[in-house]
């Protein structure tokens, strides 16, 4: 065999390998690209989550604690616009949240445990399975927002409270007073609906701890567009905000990252 025929194989041969090595060396480079990129992009959004919590936080350590937290906000639940001036707005809207029910109680005295279920047993047997889900929940408080909870839910909870005592007349009482004091509720208001209800004194006080005078549990959305007013951030979390505090360490409950779409 001469020698160009023996060399002519040997450099095919090792153009091939120098190939699949280069080939490989790339792969292995672009996969550790993206994860690095992964990487920064999940920083990049928890530090960018976290600085839209401190705003929220912010927000409610400047707003007076005595003052009732709904005459803050417009009608559509805006509680502030923040422009940092690159053309980026962050809207942040509040819900009241606190009118359902939770799905578990734990930490409270045996019997409003029980009373907290047989009202999720009342509730799971007066409405469809879609409607169950939209009117309980997995966060804050097990009282019960009375000024914000749908008819279904103040059914279900009265039904469970009320055994000497007329579930159906305390509902109807504690409506017309609501309405008489202008959504302003107070453990004595819901002690006299009670009693007209015929409510042993019991079961009055027990309305009394399942009932929030003050909800403190909110649904925040928090919107952020670009200045062509596309949507670039999209936000859902529970926080708990209370009269007796201003700045909380840790209002938050929760925090879900929506998207923002195709």
């Amino acid at each position: 065999m001469n020698r160009s025929g023996f060399i002519l194989p040997l450099v095919t041969v090792l153009t091939v390998v120098i190939g699949l090595v280069t080939a490989a060396m790339l792969q292995r480079h672009t996969a550790q690209l993206k994860t690095v990129q992964r990487q920064l992009v999940a920083y990049q959004a928890n530090h960018g989550s976290r600085g839209l919590q401190e705003v929220v936080e912010r927000f409610l350590a400047d707003t007076r604690p005595a003052e009732d937290f709904r005459d803050v906000f417009d009608p559509d639940g805006l509680g502030f616009t923040l422009r940092p001036g690159d053309g980026t707005a962050v809207r942040v809207y509040f819900y009241p949240a606190q009118g359902t029910l939770r799905l578990d109680a734990v930490g409270l005295p045996p019997d409003q445990i029980q009373t907290l279920e047989d009202a999720l047993f009342q509730l799971r047997q007066t409405v469809p399975p879609t409607r169950f889900a939209e009117l309980t929940r997995a966060h804050g408080p097990e009282r019960v927002g009375w000024v914000d909870a749908p008819l279904e839910v103040k059914q279900a909870l009265s039904r469970a409270i009320f055994r000497e005592g007329n579930p159906t007349r305390f509902v109807r009482e504690l409506d017309d007073r609501l309405e008489v004091e202008g959504n302003v509720l107070g453990r004595q208001v819901i002690q006299n609906a009670a009693l007209d209800a015929d409510a042993t004194a019991y079961e009055a006080n027990l309305a009394n701890e399942l009932i929030a005078a003050e909800p403190i549990l909110w649904d925040v959305r928090i919107r952020v567009t670009d200045r062509t007013g596309r949507l670039v951030g999209n936000f859902k979390a529970f926080l708990l905000r209370t009269s007796e505090n201003g700045r909380q360490n840790q209002p938050f409950l929760s925090w879900e990252d929506l998207g923002v779409g195709p």
